[in-house]
Formats: structure tokens, C-alpha cells, sequence
């Protein structure tokens, strides 16, 4: 039964190999994951719930092919097959 994680993306940043000197970007894929809030006074306004970010998936693309694939925020579907094969989907929206 195949396993589906709905994944944001969440940051890019260069990156190179050293020893070919090939250039990267690497986007950064992860879930959600709250921090519970320590126990305090209520306030006006509230203040923002406390979260962070667990990495699920980094994708190297030379730069070079680098097209501007992938933009900030937007969701995916990381669909894991029983077999290990992987499949990123962008997601619909409201699904």
C-alpha cells in the first residue's frame, strides 16, 4: 500500500560538489511539525503557534538545468511505493 506525505517546499539554497566542482540548487522539501506551546497567560492579539519544520526530501538540480522547477511554499505528494519507488505530484489545491 503505497504511503502519501503531503510535503511544502520550504527553501533553496546553492550548493556545489567539491571535488567536481558541479553546482547545485537544492530545494528543500518538509512537513510541519508543531511544537506544543508551554502553558501561559492568555494574550491579545494571541501569539503565533510555535512550528517547525521536519526535512523529508532535498533535491540537488545542477544549476545549469536549473529553470525555476519549483517555487516557495507550494505543496506536493510524496507518494512512497511498497517497491521504494518515489513519485512528487504537485498538489491540487483544497485536496
Amino acid at each position: 500500500m503505497p504511503i502519501r506525505i503531503r510535503v511544502k517546499i520550504i527553501g533553496f539554497q546553492p550548493d556545489s560538489d567539491p571535488m567536481s566542482g558541479e553546482e547545485y540548487t537544492q530545494v528543500t522539501m518538509a512537513i510541519r511539525s508543531p511544537i506544543p506551546k508551554p502553558p501561559m497567560q492568555p494574550t491579545y492579539p494571541p501569539l503565533p503557534r510555535p512550528m517547525s519544520w521536519k526535512h523529508v526530501i532535498h533535491l540537488f538540480i545542477p544549476t545549469k538545468e536549473w529553470t525555476g522547477q519549483y517555487h516557495m511554499w507550494q505543496d506536493y505528494d510524496l507518494i512512497i511505493q511498497d517497491s521504494g519507488e518515489i513519485e512528487l505530484k504537485l498538489a491540487k489545491e483544497g485536496v
